[in-house]
């Protein structure tokens, strides 16, 4: 389970050699994007055995560029 988002940012005219100021454009401009990447391991506690354990792992990574 989890999720995968992306994003697009096309500026006509324009390639990322001649990126506009923008406050957080950070050099992505004319492509696409890996944004945040979340998958979600699960497993639900044994309740047949007295000391059944479960777990749950998240993980987050995201582009901070």
């Amino acid at each position: 389970m989890g999720y995968v988002d992306t994003s697009a940012q096309w500026n006509l005219g324009t390639s990322n050699a001649n990126t506009p100021p923008y406050a957080f454009s950070n050099g992505k401009a004319d492509g696409f994007n890996l944004n945040v990447v979340k998958l979600t391991l699960d497993k639900p506690a044994d309740l047949k055995e007295d000391w059944g354990a479960g777990y749950r792992v998240d993980l987050l990574a995201y582009n901070s560029r």
